[in-house]
């Protein structure tokens, strides 16, 4: 019966528009049966991927900046479907669980993973954050920009006033890493980069009785989050244990970073018909991991490097001015300047940071601020 449920379930894609209500894709998480939580991500990224984000209040840049606007936006389900500070209580519990098998009896206890996180608890809270992520990856694809750049705002409002919705969030999930306890040649066997595994998030065809699922939503949770909020996980990195540290730096450098690497290299190269021009090109050199642009104006030209680690965002962009041809060097300087600010303090993609840079750059030279450059104008997706 659950199994004819759960089929019936995944085949009302045809039926879903626009008016769905996602929150009750969201409630069916909540269920004990894997097979129904699987049907509802089904329906859930089927509506994220065809039907852009609609903001149910009159959201603007202005009540943004009002920390009980934003407050109140969160506990609005049509809004966010979640109840984020909710979700992250329900697991404190198994948070603690774990501290105690840990004292007590992990190094014996080599199936702790298994005996404790392989339940509909464990799926429901890993489905609702993908969920949610999923939510600003792709939905937002389909929005335009100036609501897209509003949703992400309110997100990184949210986070800046309650750290602890998403610093718990990454604490929770590293504490399940550590204790499932996975080498590292037995996580490249579980999760392959070469095949697009990191980025292809499709627990609906996964074994929820296998800890290879686990560590792979897991996996696949820290890219989501971490593609949109890397200045936030930087900040939980530096925070939290080295035991936690250790972990992160593996998955990082192994799985997240250069999956990153590969989608600003292709979200650069999708959207090149809307920034290339005659004044400004951006060229990517995928052997080395760098990514470099230029800026012509008049008779100046300006040339910036961008580096990217292999385990970024743990480290950070390395910046360069390469070349500057009749370019005072107080300009060059403004350049990385501006720069680091964009990339290091602001969640922003390299895309996002190098149009910037490009348009302030343009104002600076058309005389518009004397120092457009150090005080740029901020874009609406980096307060």
């Amino acid at each position: 019966m659950i199994t004819e449920f759960s089929e019936t379930l995944s085949r009302l894609r045809m039926a879903i528009d626009g008016g769905f209500d996602e929150t009750l894709l969201y409630g069916l998480f909540n269920c004990e049966f894997g097979a129904i939580q699987k049907s509802a991500f089904i329906l859930l990224k089927h509506y994220y991927q065809n039907f852009p984000v609609k903001l149910h209040k009159e959201i603007n840049e202005e009540k943004l900046e009002d920390r009980d606007f934003v407050n109140d936006l969160f506990q609005d389900k049509q809004f966010i479907p979640v109840d984020l500070i909710g979700l992250i209580k329900s697991s404190h519990i198994r948070e603690e669980e774990y501290f105690r098998g840990e004292e007590e009896n992990l190094e014996e206890e080599s199936d702790f993973g298994e005996k404790y996180l392989l339940n509909s608890k464990t799926y429901s809270f890993l489905l609702n954050w993908i969920g949610l992520f999923i939510k600003l990856k792709y939905q937002l694809n389909n929005s335009s920009s100036d609501t897209e750049n509003l949703y992400k705002r309110a997100f990184m409002t949210f986070f800046n006033e309650n750290s602890g919705a998403y610093a718990d969030l990454i604490e929770i999930v590293y504490t399940w890493l550590r204790s499932i306890n996975l080498g590292l040649t037995e996580q490249k066997n579980i999760v392959s980069t070469k095949n697009n595994e990191v980025s292809n998030i499709s627990p609906e065809w996964e074994d929820f009785s296998s800890i290879d699922t686990l560590f792979k939503l897991i996996v696949q949770l820290n890219y989501l989050f971490i593609g949109k909020f890397p200045k936030f996980f930087r900040k939980w990195y530096n925070d939290t244990s080295k035991l936690n540290r250790k972990e992160a730096e593996i998955i990082i450098r192994n799985f997240i970073s250069n999956t990153m690497f590969n989608d600003e290299k292709q979200l650069i190269e999708t959207k090149s018909g809307e920034w290339k021009s005659e004044e400004f090109n951006i060229y990517v050199t995928k052997s080395t991991r760098q990514i470099f642009a230029s800026f012509m104006k008049d008779s100046s030209k300006l040339e910036i490097a961008l580096t990217i680690p292999e385990d970024y965002p743990l480290s950070l962009i390395q910046i360069e001015n390469q070349k500057g041809i009749k370019v005072s060097e107080a300009r060059l300087k403004k350049c990385l300047l501006m720069m680091r600010t964009l990339l290091v303090n602001d969640n922003n993609t390299f895309l996002t940071a190098l149009l910037i840079w490009k348009n302030n750059l343009e104002k600076e030279f058309e005389g518009v601020e004397e120092c457009a450059i150090c005080y740029y104008i901020v874009h609406s997706s980096t307060k």
